[in-house]
């Protein structure tokens, strides 16, 4: 084999090398580039699921609390009406 033609090959393998070295180096940027936006997608996906829970218990809240107060409302109105009802047999007309 010629002297030129080792000299060939040689900057041939010199120049797969560097496109190796540099498609490693691309690929572990990439990597590091796609592990913050994971992290950043991650942490958005958590704080939704959160949100959730929180919407969802305080929606269970919204229905306790109306329960409550629907209880609350129906024995007002039972003992208003028993007043009203006591009113109208006991009032000064006799009725």
């Amino acid at each position: 084999m010629g002297t030129f033609r080792r000299q060939e090959l040689e900057s041939r393998r010199r120049e797969l090398e560097r496109k190796r070295q540099s498609f490693e180096a691309r690929m572990v940027m990439m990597r590091a580039e796609f592990e913050v936006e994971e992290e950043v997608i991650q942490q958005t996906i958590s704080e939704s699921e959160l949100l959730g829970e929180e919407v969802v218990q305080d929606r269970g809240q919204m229905v306790l609390s109306r329960q409550a107060d629907s209880s609350a409302y129906k024995r007002d109105v039972r003992t208003n009406g028993a007043r009203t009802n006591g009113a109208r047999t006991n009032g000064p007309r006799g009725l």
